[in-house]
Order: structure tokens, then sequence, then C-alpha cells
């Protein structure tokens, strides 16, 4: 099966007559036999009463690509998702503009995940305290490709990207999601107050468009219903090969030499 070759089956939805866009075994609570892996394939269709669902699927493509000039295109478009995604969860969000998610995709300080010219995830990197300090935010990733797996291959690629700009810098999250926190502590993050934050005026500024701004206030920035996530790499140091495995070791071999006699 090529990529953009499609497949269909037909599955009755019981008891419903809508359908969105959603991955095949939500529905057929079943293994389908496929060529690629399963998470390689959407399914979109639709249900009526006296017709079964069809599905028509088909492989995707998404590609990570650190951010450059040339997707600046997005921005407008990164921002209503990252603000819509928000709503959806009922949590707070820093809002920003599109004229800074655009600095930060021609800085190379971004993420930007794509599906052929669709946009289905993003994140960006932010630095405070003179570089000491640096954020991983804005992580979204489009509704239709969620509980796929995308969202921690943004997060480690974006945490790649902060490591290898600022490998000296501690790289630390606030989030009230579980799953965020989850990814975070996986690449080795640890949950600290947020005294251990960066004391950064322009980092707590960007907490204004959240609707727990007032929270965050009332204890003056001490605490809110954010978690707050640390990576410090000095309690990663990296691990210095051994000089013994840069030698090359040659076997030893004797020669077993043999004493011959002679007569005269």
């Amino acid at each position: 099966m090529q990529p953009d070759e499609n497949i269909f089956f037909t599955y009755t939805l019981p008891q419903s007559n809508s359908f969105s866009p959603t991955m095949l075994l939500t529905y057929t609570e079943a293994p389908v036999s496929v060529s690629f892996p399963l998470l390689s394939f959407f399914a979109f269709g639709h249900h009526s009463t006296n017709n079964p669902l069809i599905f028509y699927c088909f492989r995707m493509n998404v590609i990570i690509h650190i951010a450059n000039s040339g997707y600046v295109g997005y921005a407008q478009e990164i921002c209503d998702l990252i603000y819509e995604s928000a709503q959806a969860r009922g949590t707070g969000i820093a809002k920003r503009s599109a004229e800074y998610i655009a600095e930060k995709i021609e800085a190379g300080k971004a993420v930007i995940a794509l599906d052929g010219d669709k946009l289905v995830g993003f994140a960006y990197i932010e630095t405070f305290s003179h570089n000491r300090f640096v954020a991983n935010s804005g992580l979204v990733v489009h509704p239709d490709y969620r509980n796929q797996g995308l969202a921690k291959k943004i997060k480690r690629k974006i945490f790649d990207l902060s490591r290898k700009l600022y490998p000296n810098a501690k790289i630390f999250s606030i989030t009230t999601g579980l799953a965020v926190m989850k990814m975070n502590t996986e690449l080795g993050f640890k949950p600290v107050t947020f005294s251990e934050l960066t004391d950064d005026e322009e980092f707590w500024k960007g907490c204004q468009g959240c609707r727990n701004f007032d929270i965050l206030q009332r204890n003056n920035y001490k605490m809110c219903l954010c978690t707050g996530l640390l990576y410090d790499p000095k309690a990663h140091p990296v691990q210095q090969a051994s000089p013994f495995a840069k030698k090359v070791v040659k076997p030893v071999i004797k020669i077993k030499k043999t004493n011959k006699l002679h007569k005269r």
C-alpha cells in the first residue's frame, strides 16, 4: 500500500447518529489488520440511522520540523490552536500574540509538526534570567491527531533543541496537565516549588493572560494551580567515555618456538 492509497471498511456505530474523526480502534474495539503501524492511520466517515458507518482511512505523514522563517505563515493558526485547546481543557493559558510566535519561529526556537501542509502540533522555547533558565512552552497538538503519541515526540524534540541551544540552562515548566507532567518526569524533570524557578518578571507577566492569574497574585507568586517542574543539567552529567575505551587493544598472540637439535 502506498501512502496516498485509501482503504475503507464498514462498521455500524451503536446508538449514535454522529461521527467525528478518531482513531480506528476507538470504534472497532478490536485490532484491524493493516500493512502499516496503526498509529499511522486515521479515519474519517459519516453515519446515518439506516446505513453502516463508512470509514475512509489514509496513512498520515507527520514530520516534526525545527522552525525557521519558512513557517512564519502558521503563526496565527498556532495561536488559535493553543487558545482553543486551553478552552476545551478548561485550563488557564498564557496568551501569546501571532507576532510573538512568529519571532520564535524565525529565531529557530520552536518546533512545528506538519502532516503535509496541515498544522498538527507546535512548541517553542523561552529564555529567562540571562539564559540561565529555559521554558518549553505552548505545547499543543491538533484535536484530530491526539492520543497517538505525537505530543511526546514534540516534547522530546523541543527538549533536545533546548539542550542543544542552552546546554547549561535549567529547563522548567509550569502546568496543570497530567500528561505534560508525565512527559516531563520521563525526561528527568523534578517537581519543585516556584521559588526554584526563574524570578524573571517577564516570565510571570506571561501568566497575566491565564484565567488563574488572580490565584497566583494572591499567593505572591509562590503557588498557583500549576505544578512547577525543573530539569537541572547538573543533576544529569554527560557520561564521558572511558579513556580505556578509546584504545585499541590488540590481542597478544604467543608464538611457541620449537628448539630443534641438529646432529653433526
